[in-house]
């Protein structure tokens, strides 16, 4: 029992999910979808070329199919192909060219962009390299300036130490001078009262010898 309920099961589902497959109608402009299998059943609608279909029960002539709104309905199989027709190729080639050139133009404008902020980051280089150069030089010349003053300094200072040690010696020289001056003047009085006191012993000796 079991294996005929499996058999029935087997025979209803299989042939089904084995027929059902997805085509596309051919490269016309319209066909109609039928409640049967001839031209004498009712037209359910018009398909438009492209459309997209499930085939649930293949045949020759006749072919049973569902729409992507859920309708089901027969079409000549001769209309119905499961490669693409050439109008959605083409559409799809369209879109895939309009896609390709709005990439191009995004990467072209991507590159004009990066092109002149190469061109910014390059001039940007050149002035940081002229401000590197410049304050090289500015360092060298603060340096070699530095290394002068250093010198005028150093030569300052000894002829100032130099200029102190002459004025010492100038007014060593002056003392001494302004000594001797002193002491020159000390000598002319003493030679001045030697020879006053020399005249009046003198005069005393006179003044004796003439009461004798």
């Amino acid at each position: 029992m079991k294996h005929l309920i499996l058999l029935i099961v087997c025979f209803l589902f299989f042939p089904v999910s084995l027929a059902a497959e997805t085509m596309y109608l051919g490269d016309i402009m319209k066909i109609t979808l039928r409640t049967g299998k001839g031209i004498d059943h009712k037209v359910i609608k018009m398909i438009k070329t492209g459309q997209e279909i499930e085939v649930l029960e293949p045949d020759k002539s006749w072919t049973k199919v569902r729409m992507s709104d859920g309708k089901e309905g027969w079409v000549l199989s001769s209309f119905i192909t499961p490669e693409k027709p050439c109008d959605i190729i083409l559409e799809k080639i369209e879109t895939l060219h309009e896609q390709l050139k709005t990439d191009f133009d995004t990467l072209k404008k991507e590159n004009i962009h990066l092109k002149q902020e190469n061109q910014n980051l390059s001039k940007e280089l050149e002035n940081k390299k002229s401000l590197a150069t410049r304050i090289s030089k500015s360092y060298e010349d603060l340096q070699e300036r530095s290394s002068n003053f250093i010198k005028l300094e150093s030569n300052y200072k000894k002829a100032s130490d130099k200029l102190d040690d002459q004025g010492q010696q100038i007014k060593k020289m002056q003392k001494k001078q302004w000594d001797r001056y002193i002491l020159a003047g000390l000598i002319g009085a003493g030679i001045l009262l030697f020879g006053f006191l020399l005249g009046s012993l003198s005069k005393k000796e006179r003044t004796l010898s003439s009461f004798y």
